[in-house]
């Protein structure tokens, strides 16, 4: 025999044992199922205001405590304590869902001479019961949570900084952000 012709069908032959043997283009029997797992769908976290909120002077010792008919006209002065109270309804469905109820302040555009002797805090409840952490789960969905905006003025501010300084919260949010842990 040729030396080529072996060579030749050795090399054919190698090829045929590799298509046979694992090159995978020679296939055996295979079977394959629905596993019929289902759809999963995601859940929802929203956060709507119901109403108009109020704002009012909860200041110690204030002249005129209580509602606050015009926040427009109002004067705040070191010392002062205002709040706004505002009622929103709560969307939240899912398993493991959690999110905290907080106050964008970012959006609340302060005087640069008024900003260093001003606090905002926002704080949240449910029927009058404070939320750990401002914190809500799916439990929550469909309830209404009570949230309190509350704007300090620093008593200890000095000479008179911040005089005739703004606070607008007129872009002020309240947001439902989703947290894990």
């Amino acid at each position: 025999m040729n030396k080529k012709v072996a060579k030749g069908a050795l090399a054919a032959v190698a090829a045929v044992l590799l298509l046979l043997g694992g090159a995978g283009s020679y296939a055996l029997w295979s079977d394959s199922d629905d596993a019929e797992a289902g759809n999963i769908t995601a859940g929802t976290l929203d956060i709507s205001l119901v109403g108009n909120g109020q704002w009012e002077d909860v200041s110690p010792g204030a002249v005129n405590s209580g509602a606050i008919a015009d926040i427009n006209t109002f004067r705040i002065v070191p010392g002062d304590v205002l709040r706004y109270n505002a009622t929103f309804r709560i969307g939240a469905s899912g398993e493991n869902l959690r999110a905290t109820v907080t106050g964008t302040q970012s959006d609340a555009v302060i005087s640069p001479d008024l900003a260093p002797h001003v606090d905002i805090d926002t704080t949240a409840t449910i029927n009058g019961a404070a939320l750990p952490a401002n914190e809500i789960t799916e439990a929550n969905d469909g309830d209404t949570v009570d949230v309190a905006i509350t704007v300090t003025f620093d008593t200890d501010t000095p000479n008179q900084e911040g005089q005739n300084g703004t606070i607008n919260l007129q872009n002020f949010q309240v947001t439902l952000q989703q947290v894990r842990t």
